[in-house]
């Protein structure tokens, strides 16, 4: 998702002063970071209603590129496609072998809690960390991790209702942002 205003800012600016074009370079950035903040946080709330996912490992998932003077665009890159379900298993039971007695993990992923047959917990081949498997015999490895909700498909689910959340959200936060740099530069 990108916000983006380059091509107003140039016929705004060839009416104005230079100080005022100052402030409208300013002013811009800072709408496009505050408006940004305040989409990643919408996003972040509708996708934890999707998924199940604390808000804060849903914002861990997100690369934001900010606005900066010259770049007028922001945007949100890098989602992460897929999260193992041990993000939804209970951290008592997070430790391997916790489920060999059982007949798989018990999981609330998608919000509601249910076991996954034939599944255990390991660590991560490379990183270490513990996550969920199944055996899978056309793997090379024997073995395949359990996905759950995918928090880039439900943002991309999102998308088309946080656009205009975006649009209007930026009107009124760039007002506010100018008016402050005009009566900065009048305070002087």
């Amino acid at each position: 998702m990108q916000i983006t205003v380059s091509s107003n800012i140039k016929e705004v600016q060839k009416q104005l002063h230079s100080f005022e074009r100052k402030a409208l370079k300013s002013a811009t950035v800072r709408a496009l970071n505050k408006t940004g903040t305040s989409v990643t946080a919408e996003a972040a709330r509708r996708i934890k209603s999707r998924t199940a996912l604390p808000i804060g490992r849903i914002k861990k998932k997100m690369k934001i590129r900010k606005a900066r003077r010259g770049y007028y665009v922001w945007s949100v890159v890098g989602l992460r496609a897929a999260t193992n379900i041990i993000e939804w298993v209970t951290p008592a039971k997070q430790a391997v072998g916790a489920f060999r007695k059982q007949k798989g993990v018990r999981s609330r992923a998608w919000g509601r809690s249910k076991v996954y047959p034939g599944t255990f917990i390991a660590p991560g081949k490379n990183s270490g960390k513990l996550l969920v498997y199944v055996r899978d015999q056309r793997k090379t490895s024997g073995i395949r991790g359990v996905q759950g909700p995918s928090v880039r498909s439900a943002f991309y689910q999102e998308l088309k209702d946080l656009e205009p959340y975006a649009r209007k959200r930026f009107g009124v936060v760039f007002e506010r942002e100018v008016s402050y740099e005009i009566q900065k530069f009048y305070r002087r």
